[in-house]
Formats: C-alpha cells, sequence, structure tokens
C-alpha cells in the first residue's frame, strides 16, 4: 500500500474515474481473508462514537421492518465496512449492496470485481440485480452519487443532508438538494 492509503484513494477518486478509486478500495483486501476482514470492520465500527447512523433512518427501517418491507443498504463504500452498521440495525448483511470482490472458495479476497461498482447509476444496476428487477418504492440519500437510485423510486424520494459547511459532504449534499427541490422530492 501506499504510505497515506486514504490520501492516495482521495488522489485516485480527484484525478482519475471515481469507480476505479471505490473498487481499488475492495481491491486492496486481496490475499486477506474475509473472516479477518469482517472482524476488521466489526471492531471499527464498535469503536464509532457516535454510531455513524441517522437516528431518523433507523426509526424508518424500524418501522418498514415491522411493515413486512424488505430493506437494502446500497453504498459506494466497500460492503464489509458497511456491514456492522446493517448488524447494527438488524438487516442481514445480504442487504448490503456495496463495492466487492470475489472471494474464492478458500474465503480469500481476490481483486477481481464482484457486481457494479455502486456509484451513481451503478447503486441502480446493483439494485435491480438483487431485487430481480423490483425498482424500490422509496429512497432516500445524501449525495449526487445517490441521485440516480432516488430517481429511481416508484413513490417516495427524498434527499438528507448532515454535513455542516467546510466538511467533506458538504458540497456535494447540497448538490442534492437543489436537485431534490427542482425535482418535488422530499428534503
Amino acid at each position: 500500500l501506499p504510505n497515506d492509503p486514504w490520501k492516495h484513494y482521495k488522489e485516485m477518486r480527484e484525478k482519475t474515474d471515481p469507480i476505479y478509486a471505490l473498487l481499488w478500495l475492495a481491491q486492496i483486501h486481496k490475499g486477506t481473508s474475509i473472516i479477518t476482514v469482517n472482524q476488521w470492520a466489526a471492531n471499527c465500527f464498535e469503536q464509532q462514537k457516535p454510531i455513524p447512523v441517522f437516528p431518523a433512518q433507523a426509526r424508518l427501517i424500524e418501522f418498514f421492518k415491522k411493515s413486512g418491507v424488505k430493506v437494502f443498504i446500497v453504498t459506494g463504500s466497500v460492503k464489509w465496512a458497511i456491514e456492522p452498521g446493517a448488524i447494527h440495525l438488524s438487516l442481514p448483511v445480504e442487504n448490503v449492496i456495496g463495492v466487492e470482490t470475489l472471494v474464492d472458495n478458500a474465503g480469500i479476497i481476490t481483486d477481481t470485481a464482484n457486481g457494479p461498482v455502486t456509484w451513481f447509476e451503478g447503486k441502480v444496476e446493483a439494485l435491480m440485480k438483487k431485487t430481480r428487477g423490483v425498482k424500490p418504492f422509496f429512497a432516500i440519500g445524501n449525495s449526487m452519487g445517490d441521485r440516480a437510485l432516488i430517481d429511481c423510486a416508484t413513490r417516495m424520494k427524498v434527499a438528507v443532508r448532515s454535513a455542516a459547511p467546510g466538511q467533506e459532504l458538504y458540497t456535494t449534499e447540497t448538490h442534492l438538494r437543489e436537485y431534490a427541490l427542482q425535482n418535488n422530492w422530499e428534503v
């Protein structure tokens, strides 16, 4: 790995196609056991204070689950990094759709992409594959990378934002909010 992998990732994302940068985050685990990566993710999640989950979204997820609605988390992040959050929300890890590479029969991560990179239209493509073409009736997101997924919802489209000016997600959340207002979404 480069001396500063996170800096390298950010530079890749800015200077090349972000899809390659997002896939690289999964590919750097090549040769590592999926069990080990899952444990790293669980340990990292346990150390987060406060837990990085929007409380209102957690309540919505609980409502949907009680109503018999299948809930998916569709993320531009590496799937394995988000799975502990799904477990925290009592969602099956199979319902986390994110960037991932193939895991071989011995449980070792490879550098071969497994499905589309879940960013922009890749989020819709991956969800449609998982649901066999059934579009969501409700979608919510906080960045322009979520726009295509939210746009595909058949009933309710929601844009949220929580970043303050100067924070990394502020610009993309603001652009999504503007897009949402122009397209009559809930904000």
